[in-house]
């Protein structure tokens, strides 16, 4: 039998979800860390980390280090936040690495902001 119109290799949305996987993973080394902010999607987060095989943890954008890795929407970055690495056809999800310290991030608030959100997925 073979493949029919609808099955899953013919899905757009599915195949800029596996092409931006990919892309992230040859982006990042594997002990790279990455973060997504907290009022990211929880399930887009746990879906991500499984199929990357990697921690990615919450933490806001605001309490950002240079360099970090981040998951974010990227129509809320401000301008000169971030450089966009990467982003998912069809999507404003995209993959950032931060060019600056954010002026919060020595500030006590950002001190215990970085929480576990996903393991490596090899459950």
């Amino acid at each position: 039998m073979s493949p029919g119109r609808g099955d899953w290799g013919e899905d757009p949305q599915l195949n800029a979800r596996l092409a931006f996987e990919k892309k992230v993973k040859s982006l990042l080394t594997a002990d790279a860390p990455l973060y997504a902010p907290p009022r990211f999607d929880i399930d887009d987060v746990m879906v991500l980390a499984y199929r990357l095989k990697r921690q990615i943890e919450r933490k806001p954008l605001a309490c950002a280090r240079r360099n970090d890795n981040f998951l974010v929407p990227t129509d809320k970055l401000a301008a000169g936040q971030a450089r966009v690495l990467a982003l998912m056809d069809g999507s404003q999800i995209g993959l950032v690495r931060v060019v600056n310290d954010s002026p919060a991030v020595h500030r006590e608030a950002c001190q215990d902001q970085t929480v576990q959100a996903s393991d490596k997925g090899d459950d």
